[in-house]
């Protein structure tokens, strides 16, 4: 994993450098987002460098998606569970789950009501 956080890093840097182009008023810089993403590009297509390789195993891989969709989701359920409770009872909130509830248990099977019964479900 530490060519990963090298590539950050350099990419990090690399998205701070001014550049300056003509006609506009101010130098524009990739940023945090743009730096790393042409490290990136830049690091696997030269592929090592001695003995560090810039392929990041499959399971450091999944292990960097799931902490992403983890954080994800933390942010996500902080930033919408502090009015949950008062959304449910004080607004319409308990008229959506009635309808859920009435629509799940009287939806039509569109499949089966066209004629599509050797279909598999």
């Amino acid at each position: 994993m530490l060519p990963v956080f090298i590539g950050i890093g350099l990419g990090v840097l690399l998205g701070s450098i001014p550049l300056f182009v003509p006609g506009f008023p101010v130098a524009l810089k990739l940023g945090l987002a743009g730096g790393p993403l042409i490290m990136a590009l830049i690091l696997g297509r030269i592929g090592s460098i001695g003995k560090l390789y810039w392929f990041m195993p499959p399971s450091a891989n999944l292990a960097l998606r799931e902490l992403g969709i983890v954080l994800f989701l933390a942010v996500v359920g902080l930033k919408s569970g502090g009015d949950f409770v008062d959304t449910l009872t004080q607004g319409e909130g308990l008229s959506w789950i009635g309808y859920g509830i009435f629509h799940h248990r009287n939806s039509v099977d569109y499949r089966r009501s066209a004629g599509a019964d050797f279909l598999p479900k």
